[in-house]
C-alpha cells in the first residue's frame, strides 16, 4: 500500500503528462497529378468536374469570367499540460500543431480554361500557455 505522500506523488506524476489531440480536415484533396493535366485552352469544365469534384466556391472576375475555388486544409494540434493545478483546475504547457493546405483557382472563358493557379504549403506552431477553468464563486 503507498503512503498518502507517494500516492500524491504518483497522482501529480500523471497529471503532469495530461495532453490531446486533434486533426482537421476540410476539402478534398487536390492531387498534383491531376493539376498537372489541366491544359490552358484545351481543358473544359466538365474535365475539372470530373477530375476535382464541384469547386468550394465561385466568383466572376473583372473580365467577366469564371472562376472556381478548390481548397484542402489538413490542421493537426497537440496539447500537452506539464503542470495541473489541483486548486481551480489550471493548466501550464505546450500548444503545438500545424497545418497543410492546398489551393486550385481555375478561371474559365467560354467553358475552358482559360488559366489556373495552384498552391500548397505547410506552416507549423509551438507555443507556451496558461489556462484553465476558473474557480466556482460561492
Amino acid at each position: 500500500m503507498l503512503s498518502r505522500g507517494s500516492a500524491g506523488l504518483l497522482f501529480a506524476a500523471a497529471l503532469s503528462v495530461i495532453g490531446c489531440s486533434h486533426t482537421m480536415e476540410q476539402g478534398e484533396k487536390i492531387e498534383s497529378w491531376q493539376v498537372a493535366q489541366i491544359q490552358r485552352g484545351k481543358t473544359t469544365k466538365s474535365d475539372i468536374t470530373t477530375m476535382f469534384g464541384q469547386p468550394g466556391s465561385t466568383a466572376v472576375d473583372g473580365n467577366g469570367d469564371e472562376v472556381w475555388f478548390y481548397s484542402h486544409t489538413v490542421s493537426t494540434g497537440k496539447v500537452r499540460a506539464s503542470t495541473v493545478f489541483p486548486v481551480g483546475g489550471g493548466k501550464i504547457g505546450r500548444a503545438q500543431g500545424g497545418s497543410e493546405h492546398q489551393k486550385l483557382a481555375v478561371t474559365f472563358k467560354d467553358e475552358v480554361v482559360a488559366d489556373f493557379t495552384y498552391s500548397q504549403g505547410r506552416s507549423k506552431a509551438d507555443a507556451p500557455f496558461a489556462g484553465g477553468t476558473p474557480a466556482t464563486s460561492r
